[in-house]
């Protein structure tokens, strides 16, 4: 196993787990093509959950097996649930003119820290790392 550590966006892990979305089959290629450690913050894990409740209601379409699912994702992931230096987040969104979420910078803060790479297919995101 590779010493390199990836860092989970939500869009991405959303993409692994929903066979619907639209980045489905990417983001499967993406996973299974890295070796390392694959990592996620507490925050990732809350945004995940807001995002599939949001799809369910929108798309009228409940699994009752999704949130073991995500669980089970999320347990084989190491997870970061330290809280970021409020004011080293506020400074990346600041420097982005306010294109990322506190999540998303909190992942930037700790790919800088960890030397990660970020898998993502959020647009704003990608375009900061």
């Amino acid at each position: 196993m590779s010493d390199k550590i990836y860092l989970l966006d939500t869009s991405l892990i959303v993409a692994l787990l929903s066979f619907r979305d639209i980045h489905h089959r990417k983001a499967i290629e993406l996973f299974n093509q890295r070796d390392g450690i694959f990592m996620s913050h507490f925050l990732v894990f809350q945004e995940t959950i807001t995002v599939i409740c949001r799809r369910i209601n929108e798309q009228k379409f409940f699994i009752p097996e999704a949130f073991k699912t995500i669980q089970d994702f999320f347990n084989i992931l190491m997870m970061l649930n330290e809280i970021p230096p409020q004011d080293e987040i506020i400074k990346i969104i600041e420097k982005t003119q306010c294109l990322l979420s506190f999540t998303d910078a909190t992942l930037i803060y700790y790919a800088n820290i960890l030397n990660a790479e970020i898998l993502t297919f959020d647009g704003n995101l990608l375009s900061v790392k």
